[in-house]
């Protein structure tokens, strides 16, 4: 089954002026047509490389390559944090969270997000 990155992927390859097979895409990006259909179906991540090489493929404006990545961040099935230089209590939470996330209902994610986006608007406005 395809994510929503592999669908827009699959839809700009065969809308594009000349279509293209999967091979096809997979040869002008470098990579292989398995590592390309794993990417589409969500079995590999699509790194934030892979997706600029996509659209650069495509020719496709700027915001057209946001989709794109964002489109690749909703289809991940894994989060991978760096935890190299945090310290223990930074340790911690992403632990715990890890943890807990599988059984977190939904008012819980939606306290999370709000407070999590709330910081992140604090921080905007600090920066400016």
């Amino acid at each position: 089954m395809l994510t929503p990155f592999g669908k827009e992927v699959r839809r700009m390859r065969l809308d594009s002026k000349e279509p293209m097979k999967l091979m096809d895409l997979a040869e002008a990006i470098e990579v292989s047509s398995a590592y390309l259909s794993a990417v589409e179906t969500g079995k590999r991540p699509a790194s934030s490389a892979l997706v600029e090489r996509i659209a650069d493929v495509f020719a496709v404006d700027v915001d057209k390559r946001r989709e794109l990545h964002q489109l690749a961040k909703q289809s991940s099935k894994f989060v991978q944090l760096q935890l190299t230089g945090k310290d223990s209590k930074s340790r911690t939470l992403a632990t715990e969270f890890a943890r807990r996330f599988p059984t977190m209902d939904e008012d819980t994610v939606d306290q999370m997000l709000q407070l999590i986006q709330h910081n992140e608007c604090s921080v905007k406005r600090s920066v400016k």
